[in-house]
């Protein structure tokens, strides 16, 4: 069985984070990173969960992560991330289950919807 997840435990995010498009699971919670999440985060096509909390990056979240289709946890409270999210950027996020962006500096405004399952 191959290994798809990845840890990160201090210094800034790489672009090249990117070319891991195979990455299910990243988990990079309770460390020391800094700076900005980079726009090639969205290149992560099959990343099912994302943990980054309580960390020290900066900046805005990437549009490029509503590009994740597959990503199902997006945790990322607890940073210095700033900007607007704007939920019609995350439209396809679709299985998505979990957001927790408490603890940053983030201007939010999503459109949520609830299906009910007979």
């Amino acid at each position: 069985m191959i290994n798809s997840s990845l840890a990160i435990s201090k210094g800034s995010l790489p672009a090249s984070l990117g070319n891991l498009t195979a990455l299910k699971v990243f988990r990079a919670d309770y460390n020391k990173l800094t700076g900005e999440i980079p726009e090639s985060f969205g290149n992560l096509v099959n990343l099912r969960e994302c943990y980054m909390d309580d960390n020290n990056l900066t900046g805005p979240i990437p549009a490029s992560i509503g590009k994740l289709e597959k990503l199902e946890v997006l945790s990322m409270y607890g940073n210095q991330l700033s900007g607007r999210i704007d939920g019609t950027q995350w439209e396809k996020l679709t299985k998505l289950t979990c957001l927790g962006l408490a603890r940053n500096k983030l201007e939010v405004e999503l459109h949520i919807t609830y299906v009910k399952h007979d």
